[in-house]
Parts: structure tokens; C-alpha cells; sequence
């Protein structure tokens, strides 16, 4: 088995100090932010469990070697839940974009791919 370390980050980056200081988020724009994730964050919520819904369903569809039909629709309906959920994490991210300078966005397009924090 192989692994590669993986920095234990929060999900919500604007509540993580080096990075607010790096890119020079406000208090304004964080709470922004926060305002923007709580918003949205039901939804995605909602989206998510049913995404798990109907994974089990396709994966206890294929536990009991039924592979017809049922399961075609099963993967069908869990692959609109993911599209569902990636619109809605897309449109998260597009309106936390808007919050931040087009230079704080390349600062943090630049941490977030893994290049250094100043």
C-alpha cells in the first residue's frame, strides 16, 4: 500500500488563519462568505443524502446480482443527484469568487493547487 500525506485543511479555507492572512480576506468578506456556505447549505445537504440514498440502492442492487433494469434506473438517479449536487457546490463557488479581489482569487487558486503560503 502506498499514501501520500494529505493536509487536514477545513472545507470552509476562510476560517483558516494562513490562508485568510495570504490572501488578505477581510472580516466583511469572510463573513460574507459564511453567509453565502449557511445559504446554500441545506441544499446541498438534502443533495447529498440522496446521493447516498441512491448509491446503496445501486450497490444493493448489485450485492443481490440484479442486474436489470432496476439498476439501470438506480445508476441513472444517482448519477442526476451528483450532477445536482456539482451545480450547486459550482454555483457556491462562483458566488464566493465574486466576493474576492481577482488578485486574492489567484492568490488562492494558487494555494489551493498546493503552491506556497506566504
Amino acid at each position: 500500500m502506498v499514501a501520500r500525506p494529505v493536509p487536514l485543511t477545513s472545507v470552509r479555507w476562510w476560517h483558516v488563519p494562513r490562508i485568510v492572512v495570504s490572501i488578505g480576506l477581510s472580516d466583511a468578506q469572510r463573513q460574507t462568505i459564511d453567509q453565502l456556505y449557511e445559504s446554500r447549505s441545506h441544499d446541498r445537504r438534502r443533495c447529498i443524502e440522496r446521493l447516498v440514498e441512491a448509491s446503496n440502492q445501486v450497490d444493493q442492487f448489485m450485492r443481490d446480482g440484479d442486474f436489470g433494469d432496476d439498476l439501470l434506473r438506480s445508476t441513472q438517479a444517482a448519477m442526476r443527484v451528483a450532477a445536482e449536487e456539482r451545480l450547486l457546490r459550482r454555483r457556491l463557488t462562483d458566488d464566493i469568487v465574486r466576493v474576492l479581489s481577482q488578485e486574492q482569487h489567484a492568490r488562492l487558486a494558487s494555494i489551493l493547487a498546493g503552491d506556497s503560503v506566504e
